[in-house]
């Protein structure tokens, strides 16, 4: 899993641009990353106050990335499992190139993901 952690924030970074605009249903992507641990209640609140959707996208890919390779991951995972209710269609092969480990893959890993 190192390599995949490693590179994990570093595939945010390279594709934030068309993240920012390709993210929706973001409540469902910010309870997932509480349920996961890479938010707590204050980061929650603070997105929550946020005015727009591109807004709240910019700053869910922002905190993801400055936390640094294991929440990176664990946004990527949320995507790869969530895709079709997350995730634009034209961005459904860009999550699927991401070198998730093999039992990462299981969508019964996300906690709080209804599927």
């Amino acid at each position: 899993m190192a390599s995949a952690q490693r590179s994990a924030t570093e595939y945010l970074r390279n594709n934030w641009k068309d993240l920012v605009t390709g993210m929706k249903n973001l409540p469902l992507i910010i309870e997932s990353l509480y349920q996961e641990g890479a938010f707590n209640v204050y980061d929650v609140d603070a997105l929550k106050a946020e005015r727009t959707e591109f807004d709240k996208a910019r700053s869910i890919l922002d905190w993801v990335i400055n936390k640094g390779d294991e929440a990176s991951y664990k946004l990527l995972k949320i995507l790869d499992v969530t895709k079709k209710t997350t995730l634009d269609p034209g961005l459904h092969p860009w999550i699927s190139y991401f070198p998730f480990k093999e039992e990462d893959t299981d969508p019964t890993m996300v906690t709080g993901v209804a599927l």
